[in-house]
């Protein structure tokens, strides 16, 4: 499943669209996000993973979408 543009990335991540840009420009999850021309196409299930390694909340579950949308 994949999420499209910076305003698909702040809805599956419940967050504004200036932190989906700085997740992005973050270096973390270059793996997971894709450019083509002026969009970016994100894998959710690779952000997710990449998200619970990296992150100080470990494997706590937190707001994130459904992966199943």
């Amino acid at each position: 499943m994949y999420v499209i543009g910076m305003e698909g990335l702040a809805k599956f991540l419940h967050c504004s669209v200036r932190t989906a840009y700085t997740y992005l420009k973050s270096g973390k999850y270059d793996a997971a996000i894709h450019k083509f021309g002026r969009k970016y196409v994100i894998d959710k299930k690779m952000f997710e993973e990449i998200h619970f390694k990296t992150s100080k909340f470990g494997n706590r579950r937190i707001r994130y979408g459904n992966l199943n949308k």
